[in-house]
C-alpha cells in the first residue's frame, strides 16, 4: 500500500522493485507538507522487514518517520536467498504456491505467535526510535492486530478506517483517489508534527 502496488506508474519483477509511485499516499502527503520523502517500502513488506529497513536507515537530526505497519501474517526468511535484498516474502497470498509460505503456515504459523512477534517489532522500533529523538507517527491497517489485547503493547497508534474510493489497475490494492483519502487523514493528524 506505501509503495503504490497496482498503480499506474510502478512495475515490479519477482525480487526488485522500481522506486515507489509518486501516485502513493507517502509523495502525496509530501507535497501538501512541502517537505521531503524517502519511501522505503516494498509490496507485500512483512513487520520483520519494515522494521529492519527502520533500523538501517540513517537518520538526520530534523527528520520524522511516519510508518504504516503491515498485516501480522506476513513474513520475511532472509536465509532462503542470501543473494537477494529481500529474501523470502511469505505471506497469505502465495501459501499454495510457494513451498516456503506453505511450510511457514503449516509448520510454524499460529495467530497468536504471529501477533505477539509482530508487536515485539512494533515495541521495538518505538523504542529506538524514542532513543534516536526521532518523532514519528505509527498506524495500523491490520484489524486482527488493532482488536489483539497485547499486554506489553506501548505504542500509541493513529489508526483509520479506509474506505476504497477505487481500486488501482490490479483490481486488488487502492488506487489513486484512495491514495489522496489515506493522504489527507494523515495531513490532517500530522500538522503539529512538522511543525514541532
Amino acid at each position: 500500500m506505501t509503495w503504490g502496488e497496482g498503480l499506474s506508474d510502478v512495475n515490479k519483477s519477482i525480487n526488485e522493485f522500481g522506486p515507489a509511485s509518486k501516485f502513493a499516499w507517502p509523495e502525496i502527503l509530501a507535497h501538501s507538507a512541502g517537505v521531503e520523502v524517502v519511501n522505503n517500502a516494498i509490496p507485500g513488506a512483512s513487520n520483520k522487514f519494515i522494521s529492519d529497513k527502520i533500523l538501517e536507515f540513517k537518520f538526520e537530526k530534523n527528520d520524522k518517520a511516519i510508518i504504516l505497519w503491515s498485516w501480522h501474517g506476513r513474513f520475511h526468511s532472509y536465509q532462503f536467498n542470501p543473494k537477494s535484498e529481500i529474501g523470502w516474502k511469505i505471506g497469505p497470498w502465495n501459501a499454495k504456491a510457494k513451498k516456503p509460505s506453505q511450510a511457514y503456515f503449516q509448520y510454524i504459523y499460529s495467530t497468536e505467535d504471529s501477533l505477539q512477534q509482530n508487536f515485539i517489532y512494533i515495541n521495538h522500533i518505538a523504542d529506538y526510535l524514542k532513543y534516536k529523538k526521532i518523532k514519528n507517527i505509527q498506524s495500523l491497517l491490520d484489524y486482527d492486530m488493532r482488536a489483539y489485547d497485547c499486554k506489553f503493547n506501548r505504542v500509541k497508534f493513529y489508526n483509520f478506517d479506509l474506505q476504497y474510493e477505487d481500486t488501482a489497475n490490479d483490481g486488488k490494492h487502492p488506487g489513486p483517489k484512495t491514495h489522496i483519502q489515506i493522504a489527507k487523514k494523515y495531513w490532517k493528524h500530522i500538522k503539529g508534527l512538522l511543525n514541532d
